[in-house]
């Protein structure tokens, strides 16, 4: 029986220079993905942090502009703007606006503005009218927007609180 030789391409000694490179090129492949995914994310904490600091003061600010309200007794048409720093964050600043409550003539927005002999039309413009008049003396649009000096990044929060000292009155309907 003749004997037959095996003839292997593997070379069990060691890898050739070709699996190394394959190797090499597999782990820089994955160490780029890893890094640039690192890197990402450390600038979208950092984003995320100021962005909290931001809603943070924003949310702080307007709770006390609740607790203690600005003079509304001072008639404000277009609003009025306050801007400050903040005392413990000197690289943040806010800017408080508050005006009173703007309610839309119904009959210009309808377009009731015909057929003015109707006794009913014309005691619900009435009643309207004395509604508008109270609403705008006794709520108010307050509005913070505070700014990171640094980077101008802001945040906004806006609602609305009522002028505890107005004087409601409904002239006889």
């Amino acid at each position: 029986m003749d004997k037959v030789k095996k003839i292997s391409i593997c070379n069990s000694d060691g890898m050739t220079l070709f699996e190394v490179m394959v190797a090499v090129f597999l782990f820089s492949v994955f160490i780029m993905a890893f890094m640039t995914g690192q890197g990402n994310n450390i600038l979208s904490s950092a984003r995320m942090k100021d962005d909290m600091i931001l809603k943070d003061l924003a949310q702080m600010q307007y709770n006390l502009t609740l607790l203690d309200p600005p003079d509304f007794s001072r008639p404000v048409v277009d609003g009025k703007t306050e801007t400050k720093t903040f005392e413990d964050f000197p690289g943040y600043e806010y800017t408080l606006l508050y005006k009173p409550v703007f309610i839309p003539d119904i009959n210009k927005i309808l377009g009731n503005d015909g057929d003015r002999e109707d006794p009913d039309r014309q005691m619900k413009a009435k009643i309207m009218q004395e509604f508008k008049e109270n609403m705008e003396k006794l709520v108010w649009q307050v509005s913070i927007s505070v700014m990171n000096k640094a980077t101008k990044a802001t945040f906004e929060i806006a609602g609305w609180t009522y002028y505890p000292d107005a004087k409601v009155k409904f002239k006889g309907l």
